[in-house]
């Protein structure tokens, strides 16, 4: 991370990176299954192509449903507009 003299910070992520490829296994889906609450975050999901993490946020998602996912929005550029 940079600071710049405002003191607002700026991050740059290596890409692709190991968060870029969960897989979904048996044991993610059956976590997925028992939990209470899936927290899903925004930067995993960022290059949003099958055979990527986003893919399988996305399969995680309709699988325990809407009700149970907080999604944690954490937006950098260049992944915003």
């Amino acid at each position: 991370a940079e600071i710049d003299e405002e003191g607002d910070a700026r991050y740059e992520f290596d890409t692709p990176a190991a968060w870029d490829f969960l897989a979904e296994d048996e044991e993610l889906v059956q976590a997925a299954k028992g939990a209470r609450v899936v927290i899903l975050g925004s930067i995993a999901s960022r290059l949003g192509r099958e055979g990527t993490s986003a893919a399988t946020i996305r399969r995680i998602r309709k699988l325990v449903g809407d009700d149970k996912v907080v999604f944690d929005v954490n937006l950098r550029a260049p992944w915003y507009t």
